[in-house]
């Protein structure tokens, strides 16, 4: 066990952190894990604490199991953090299962306690399997096939390839107490069910069940990293600001255009979505279209782009005057202002000749019959031309901000600063722009 576990830390580089927290539930997944842990503390120098979340689901039974983590803790001398969380209430006021309420409480407290520590989960190869199955049952792609990931963000499986049985065996062999939650043996739980039905069926099926299943999602697992990586290159590519072009994929396998639009919803919307949004938007590429998500989103396109609408707040983006430096909020940007001398400044392609701007400075949008000549350019050009050359898309452009005085524009983003005010050997005075956007 202690082998197989040194294996997979290091197959999965687990941990570039040298403190780690043991989700301690008592059960004898984590009581194995907890005590392995506590074994290469010296070998894989790392520092083992524990944490135990009371759910307050079982009743007694749910204060007997903190005791019981409490006291082991205290003989063994292991730090310990204990929190006491009423998930019925929780998944009452929120109107979800308890087993949700209960998941999504753990790794906020997780998420909470680990900012410079790795959170080790007990889950094992069963619990992967369970979950391949009850995604399978449920309805999934290739995502949901591959069982429950080794490494995810800051937490981490080192028991993932081990069986329960070698957990149990290797509690046993090591003296290793642990408790047993009552409701395991509850069928009325879907994993229970799989857990204690389906998968012993299976084994009967070929003894060899685990090896192979292993061994599968494995395979699954490349698969699927290899098809993100290319989705991956292709969301990067096609990213323009906010937005993203599609034609890089109308032409794509029809799993890489839902790989696609999967990944740009995750970038666009809170996450909030379903596989009928991403099946509605794949229908009608190459389409204007609109779709509202769950959380409120509405994502759009013209035919050529995808992109969230954004709903503006008319106050947002009201012309606003420059008073003096600092940061300026318009839109979907972020636009830091800063008055500098001359020689303070190295790179003026986002910078003005302060002392040539007339009147107040003001940050505004593109109005009709705007035009700029371009420092270095020596033509003036209208800017809805400049936006099209450039294929910025409409919905963008008419939000980007520029900056203009009494004589008309003096500064264009993403082009830089008009003739009138660029930046010269007389220059004395330079008021420099940085521009960020924000989704």
């Amino acid at each position: 066990m202690i082998t197989k576990v040194k294996k997979t830390i290091a197959a999965y580089n687990m941990l570039d952190r040298n403190k780690v927290i043991v989700a301690l539930s008592g059960g004898a997944d984590s009581m194995c894990l907890l005590d392995v842990l506590i074994k290469l503390t010296d070998e894989l120098d790392i520092q083992v604490s524990a944490v135990h979340i009371n759910h307050q689901i079982r009743g007694e039974e749910a204060y007997r199991d903190e005791d019981f983590v409490r006291a082991y803790c205290k003989e063994n001398n292991i730090p310990l953090q204990v929190f006491q969380i009423d998930v019925p209430e929780i998944a009452v006021k929120n109107r979800i299962s308890l087993e949700l309420a209960g998941r999504n409480e753990r790794y906020r407290i997780f998420s909470e306690i680990s900012q410079d520590a790795k959170v080790a989960t007990a889950h094992n190869l069963n619990d992967s399997e369970e979950t391949f199955l009850f995604n399978l049952a449920r309805g999934t792609g290739l995502s949901g096939l591959c069982g429950i990931s080794p490494v995810r963000d800051n937490y981490i499986r080192p028991l993932i390839v081990c069986t329960k049985e070698e957990i149990i065996q290797y509690c046993k062999e090591n003296n290793v107490p642990f408790i047993v939650d009552s409701t395991n043996s509850d069928n009325d739980y879907s994993r229970n069910y799989i857990r204690n039905e389906i998968i012993p069926k299976l084994i009967e099926l070929n003894q060899a069940f685990h090896s192979n299943f292993a061994r599968s999602i494995a395979i699954l697992k490349d698969d699927n990293d290899c098809l993100n990586d290319i989705v991956g290159n292709l969301v990067e590519h096609s990213c323009i600001g906010s937005s993203f072009l599609i034609s890089d994929i109308l032409n794509e396998h029809n799993t890489i255009r839902c790989r696609f639009i999967q990944k740009i919803l995750e970038k666009l919307s809170d996450g909030d979505y379903e596989s009928k949004h991403i099946d509605y938007i794949n229908d009608n590429l190459g389409k204007d279209f609109a779709v509202t998500l769950p959380g409120g989103d509405i994502i759009k396109s013209d035919g050529k782009i995808i992109y969230k609408q954004i709903i503006q707040d008319k106050m947002f983006l009201s012309p606003t005057i420059v008073n003096n430096s600092g940061k300026y909020f318009f839109g979907n940007y972020v636009i830091e202002i800063n008055y500098l001398e001359n020689e303070e400044l190295s790179d003026l392609s986002f910078s003005l000749d302060k002392d040539l701007i007339n009147g107040d400075l003001i940050i505004d949008t593109r109005k009709a019959g705007d035009e700029i000549n371009i420092a270095g350019r020596q033509t003036t050009r209208k800017l809805k031309k400049l936006y099209t050359d450039a294929k910025i898309p409409a919905q963008i452009n008419n939000t980007m901000p520029i900056l203009r005085d009494k004589e008309g524009i003096v500064f264009a983003y993403p082009f830089g600063p008009d003739e009138r005010v660029k930046i010269t050997d007389k220059t004395k005075n330079i008021l420099s722009i940085d521009i960020t956007e924000v989704l």
